[in-house]
């Protein structure tokens, strides 16, 4: 095969199925080889494999970034669902009252908290489809290859400072797919349904919630240092909502104790919004990697920008900018 080269594109009329390639032997003779359809059918899901080099442009994670994206439904479906309650406020009813299928008649919400449980259930989904496509590789470097290809390579990033690279990448993802898990256990046992799962699935979403937007705003202080500080700006926010509504339901489950702070749909939405901000940051960021070259095409035009520099120099051709 080494004496065989190819040669230009065939001009088939009509319709091809399979790819075809022209090749020369060194008899000048015309080989033909037709790739089968398995051979197809891989090379269309090889943007789909990790193997050993993911890109942020691979289909998988694409997918995870506007899985990722998606959060944002949840707003509009809070919004549309507390129209139809007569009395509902932000500031001090919680968010699960609107997912309750039972309301007392001065609210009157009727069968509205299908949308609201749905809408928990889907935001659930889609933080455990980021979680699981986007890989630990793309995401400790926030889908930045060319930018830090040489850094990772280097010795100072091995060792120590890789280790704790890893390890914040895994928090990130397992917080993240439990929180969407915990998500979906919102939605499926609203509060006056299975109370022990509702109360149980909430706390995991509100520590969650706060543990993601920590490890990733650590994990991008190097590769996305304005994201990373604008993620850690939203787990202040987050511990704070936290504290705010996690309190006084800790201090009247243990200790009996009645702590009106009030405000506890404000505390509640201080965790949930910066997590829903957070998750949007981080697909939209992978979007942004996605659009820059990969790993491979950035050396790949290393090694042609030094293949052109030699072959100019062995033929004494001046480089570009060189005086005469």
């Amino acid at each position: 095969m080494a004496s065989v080269r190819p040669v230009g594109p065939l001009l088939v009329q009509g319709p091809q199925l399979l790819p075809t390639r022209l090749y020369l032997d060194r008899h000048g003779a015309l080989i033909i080889v037709m790739d089968s359809v398995a051979d197809t059918n891989i090379g269309l899901l090889g943007a789909w494999s990790t193997n050993r080099h993911p890109s942020a442009a691979d289909s998988r994670h694409i997918i995870g970034s506007w899985a990722a994206k998606s959060a944002l439904q949840y707003f509009a479906v809070e919004y549309l669902v507390h129209l139809t309650w007569n009395h509902y406020d932000y500031r001090y009813n919680v968010i699960s009252a609107l997912g309750a299928r039972h309301c007392d008649n001065a609210n009157n919400c009727g069968s509205s908290f299908v949308i609201m449980d749905l809408s928990f259930m889907v935001l659930g989904v889609g933080a455990l489809v980021a979680a699981s496509l986007i890989t630990s590789t793309v995401l400790r470097v926030g889908g930045l290859f060319p930018k830090l290809i040489e850094e990772s390579d280097s010795k100072n990033n091995h060792g120590r400072e890789l280790d704790r690279l890893h390890g914040l990448t895994t928090a990130v993802r397992i917080s993240l797919g439990v929180t969407g898990v915990a998500l979906i256990g919102v939605g499926t046992f609203p509060e006056d349904y299975l109370l022990f799962w509702h109360v149980v699935s909430t706390s995991i979403v509100v520590v969650g919630s706060v543990a993601t937007l920590i490890t990733l705003g650590l994990l991008w202080l190097k590769p996305r240092p304005k994201t990373a500080f604008a993620i850690l700006g939203l787990a202040a926010i987050s511990v704070v909502g936290a504290i705010g509504f996690g309190v006084p339901e800790l201090a009247r489950v243990f200790f009996s104790l009645d702590l009106q702070w009030g405000l506890a749909g404000l505390y509640e939405r201080l965790v949930v919004w910066g997590f829903i901000f957070g998750l949007f940051g981080m697909g939209l960021a992978l979007t942004n990697g996605a659009h820059q070259p990969s790993a491979a095409e950035v050396a790949a035009r290393q090694v042609a920008q030094r293949r052109t520099k030699g072959a100019q120099h062995a033929e004494g051709v001046p480089e570009p900018g060189a005086q005469a």
